[in-house]
């Protein structure tokens, strides 16, 4: 039997490359249609997003991430290897990863991995940056590998 998989997809919108997460996941939605993956356009709502992920056997999350590369650049973290402050490699103050962080203190684990992208632009606006739209095959591509690995 297939395990069950989310892929969710972080982030703001109205916020240039921050909202890569959710943009991955339209993409992604056109693309993979095994029965056992689901997609979630978490957004900002880290607890949606924890509910989300506790209900799945493995979860990939999508978000900008800041590793201090250059833009356009893919990350992927094991969500077993989050520590606290690797959960600053989100773009967000507090949100999914932390959560994750303090449920794998007590009994709770959520198998996974984190895909993050190094933003371009993280100001007001709509769109991606250039740098990060041109990148984002790449991104959906890393996900359907992991997808073809766990099926």
């Amino acid at each position: 039997m297939n395990q069950r998989v989310k892929v969710i997809g972080i982030g703001n919108i109205l916020c240039q490359d921050d909202g890569l997460g959710v943009r991955t996941i339209k993409m992604l939605k056109q693309e993979v249609s095994e029965e056992n993956i689901l997609f979630v356009s978490g957004e900002t709502d880290a607890w949606y997003c924890l509910e989300e992920a506790l209900d799945a056997d493995f979860v990939i999350i999508i978000d900008a991430a800041h590793g201090g590369e250059e833009p356009g650049s893919i990350y992927s973290v094991d969500l077993a290897e989050l520590v606290s402050d690797r959960c600053r490699l989100s773009c967000h103050d507090s949100g999914l990863l932390d959560l994750i962080y303090l449920y794998r203190l007590g009994d709770e684990k959520i198998n996974g991995v984190l895909l993050g992208m190094e933003p371009g632009m993280l100001g007001a606006g709509l769109g991606l940056s250039p740098i990060v739209e041109n990148n984002l095959p790449r991104l959906v591509n890393e996900v359907k590998k992991i997808i073809r690995r766990l099926n």
